[in-house]
């Protein structure tokens, strides 16, 4: 991996997978769950490097939420260099919302 590489630009994809149409994974609580997930990629600037992947599961209204976060906190990883942030996210946390 290159030693300059840095995170040049995230993205967040809202997925949807409309299982309230049959009714699955209903539930007294959840009668028209959609499954749902937010797709995030970080995108290196080096091609060298592999795009970084995460995942959140929702039930559908959830996505918005993940999404706004995502974009709220996007600034914690844009431009950071890759090796400085590798293994653990509390440096992040610590140092840019203290």
């Amino acid at each position: 991996m290159s030693s300059s590489a840095f995170i040049k630009d995230l993205k967040a994809r809202d997925i949807r997978f409309p299982t309230s149409l049959n009714k699955d994974g209903s539930d007294a609580i959840h009668p028209d769950p959609d499954y749902s997930m937010v797709y995030i990629e970080l995108i290196p600037s080096s091609p060298e490097v592999p795009v970084g992947c995460g995942l959140t599961f929702t039930l559908g209204r959830g996505n918005e939420l993940v999404l706004h976060a995502v974009d709220c906190l996007r600034f914690l990883v844009l431009g950071k260099e890759i090796k400085s942030i590798q293994g653990t996210a509390l440096p992040i946390t610590d140092n840019e919302l203290h």
